[in-house]
């Protein structure tokens, strides 16, 4: 069974585990549609979701996505900060860099706001991450 993206990586520990989509729904606490979505690829898991199927699986976050082990880490708010000071940017420029607000890097660095994918993917083109 390929493995790919995350949808499909959920479907393979779901058959591995021999689990239907409504035993998933009930393990994780949400509704079946919603793990219907994330093995269709049309939305990707939060990652509290993604904590109780690594515990449940017995599998890292990194085996969903790496943004999920960055995220769960938190190592990403060092390297924005690293980023930042090395490039004696004040966080109004880096917002404006990165295409956000001031006070957004600010909520993301005090983990107050969980990092978005689109950002964990515009911090790796940027090579911040």
């Amino acid at each position: 069974m390929p493995e790919t993206t995350i949808g499909e990586k959920i479907r393979k520990q779901r058959a591995i585990h021999h689990l239907e989509r409504n035993d998933l729904s009930k393990l994780v606490d949400c509704h079946i549609d919603t793990v219907e979505g994330w093995e269709k690829d049309n939305v990707p898991p939060k990652i509290y979701n993604i904590e109780k199927m690594c515990t449940l699986f017995n599998v890292q976050a990194e085996y969903f996505h790496e943004y999920y082990g960055a995220v769960k880490e938190g190592a990403y708010v060092k390297k924005i900060l690293v980023y930042k000071n090395k490039n004696k940017l004040s966080y109004k420029q880096l917002g404006t860099l990165l295409g956000i607000s001031e006070s957004t890097i600010k909520r993301i660095i005090s983990k107050k706001l969980i990092l978005s994918f689109k950002l964990f993917y515009k911090l790796k083109d940027s090579h911040i991450l």
